[in-house]
């Protein structure tokens, strides 16, 4: 076979087989969920687990998972409903991924993950309470090809230092325990080895984190050479306090958790010179551009395009001399804009996204240009000219959440797709104007109490003006009666008559006139 055939055959089949390659890329299902606990209720909260569960909820987006879930802070009930809803996603996938950021606890050889909501009084309360390990590789057990948990929870466990012991020879140790798991295929990774704690971190995230962003989705990068880069990342990082541990074991085949991309073809450099040297002897528009679909890249593909980009000028060249007197091409018909059809669907649209608030009348009005306008500008695009068309609305109708932000007035709030009053803005005027009256009120009292206190001494006084005046009234006969008293001091103080009677006359006299003495004294 010459020369001349071979290179369009070889290409030819390149592009048959890239379909196949590329089928069996898309046919890998990777799904992963990705828990982060930092709120917890009854012990001290951290700080970097969320930030961890976002961090890598990223990465395995970045990474093209089929199916990602990040959960924050999950209470007993909630944590179990997350890992059967994974195991559901898990039932038809190739890899399956389960990250977990938190607290952890070791008892008697057993781990538990700890909800945010656990309060493990005693050490018995951990399998009511909290999520067994066992229980989290279960819900991998689905997948098919490679089934991975990995554990960020190796830190100081604060529930064991105040935790009773209800049985004596149940240990509470430090760290997560040894687990070697049952089933082939499976991989458990430990941010610190059997017994040992991790950091938590003073950075964005925590040491092994960090390094499971860094090399984790390397493309084509074997899973168990992943971990080993990871392990010295870590090791470093915490001048080797700090080392990662896997447990666990697969087959003899590479497991990346990205695919290698594809590997460019390298040509040979005389293959693209006969195939120009060829191209070049025939000279034709459709002998480069069959040299350009064979030769993409390379010296030779320049010089191609050159030779493609002279054939093209000559063309043009010649075009107006062969075209003299042709009738003039039609102009492309412009496609129909801001009819009242259109407006209308484009109104129910933008009502539904959140940018239309006014009547759907089919007129583009004040309203309906703004509606278009705010629309243009969240999507991040041109609105100085309103056109409403058929593409404009075929993009409105691929929208499936709201686009506009939800504006409310002063002294509401956003709740949902409603703009709810401020409870405490609302609750001021009313103390305000409850404080008025009752101000009022005890003015009023205070003046009713002064008018009786007024009333009462007043009635004081004329009672005392009154006693004033009987007692004056009882007290004249009294100043008179001295009037007549020294006519009987004048009386009593010349010596009696002597009566011819001789003494007892005058005795008997006196005794009378001693008599009538007393009573005028």
């Amino acid at each position: 076979m010459s020369r001349k055939l071979t290179v369009p055959i070889v290409a030819l089949c390149a592009l048959l087989l890239v379909p196949f390659l590329a089928g069996e890329a898309r046919a890998q299902k990777r799904v992963a969920l990705v828990i982060g606990n930092s709120a917890y209720e009854n012990v001290a909260q951290l700080s970097n687990p969320v930030k961890d569960a976002a961090a890598i909820a990223d990465m395995f987006n970045e990474a093209g998972f089929d199916w990602v879930k990040m959960k924050r802070d999950l209470g007993n009930l909630e944590f179990k409903r997350a890992l059967r809803e994974f195991m559901d996603a898990a039932q038809d996938a190739d890899i399956a991924v389960i990250y977990y950021a938190g607290h952890g606890i070791q008892i008697r050889d057993m781990n538990y993950m700890i909800p945010v909501d656990a309060r493990l009084a005693t050490e018995v309360d951990a399998e009511d309470e909290a999520v067994s390990l066992d229980r989290i590789v279960l819900a991998a057990e689905p997948a098919q090809r490679l089934r991975l948990v990995i554990l960020d929870a190796c830190r100081d466990n604060p529930f064991a230092q105040k935790m009773k012991r209800r049985v004596a020879m149940r240990a509470i140790s430090r760290g997560l325990a040894r687990m070697e798991p049952t089933l082939g295929d499976t991989l458990i990774a430990y941010a610190a080895k059997a017994g040992s704690t991790a950091e938590d971190g003073n950075g964005a995230n925590s040491p092994f984190a960090a390094a499971l962003i860094k090399h984790l989705i390397v493309p084509g990068l074997d899973i168990r050479l992943a971990f080993g880069r990871v392990r010295d990342e870590v090791l470093k990082r915490t001048t080797n306090k700090q080392e990662p541990f896997v447990y666990g074991s697969l087959g003899g085949e590479g497991i990346p958790l990205v695919p290698a991309l594809a590997q460019p073809k390298v040509e040979q450099a005389g293959d693209a010179k006969a195939d120009y040297e060829r191209a070049e002897r025939i000279g034709t528009k459709k002998a480069w551009e069959f040299f350009l679909s064979a030769h993409s890249e390379g010296v030779y593909a320049g010089f191609a395009r050159a030779q493609l980009a002279k054939l093209n000028e000559e063309t043009a060249r010649r075009q107006p001399s062969s075209d003299i007197g042709a009738p003039a091409a039609a102009p492309p018909q412009q496609p129909s804009a801001n009819t009242p059809e259109l407006i209308l669907a484009a109104q129910r649209e933008l009502r539904r996204l959140g940018c239309f608030a006014g009547e759907e009348d089919g007129k583009l009005s004040g309203g309906t240009t703004t509606a278009v306008q705010r629309y243009l500008a969240q999507k991040g695009r041109s609105s100085q000219e309103v056109k409403v068309t058929d593409s404009f609305i075929a993009d409105l109708r691929l929208e499936t959440r709201r686009v506009c932000p939800l504006s409310c007035a002063r002294g509401e709030h956003a709740e949902g797709d409603r703009c709810l009053a401020n409870a405490r803005q609302d609750t001021k005027p009313e103390k305000k104007a409850s404080k008025r009256p009752r101000e009022e009120d005890e003015r009023a009292a205070s003046r009713a109490r002064a008018k009786r206190e007024a009333s009462r001494e007043e009635s004081r006084r004329e009672q005392s003006r009154s006693e004033g005046r009987r007692k004056a009234a009882n007290r004249k006969p009294e100043r008179a009666a001295p009037a007549d008293e020294p006519t009987h001091r004048a009386q009593r103080s010349s010596p009696p008559p002597l009566h011819p009677l001789g003494v007892g006359g005058v005795l008997g006299v006196g005794g009378g006139l001693l008599g009538l003495g007393f009573p005028g004294r």
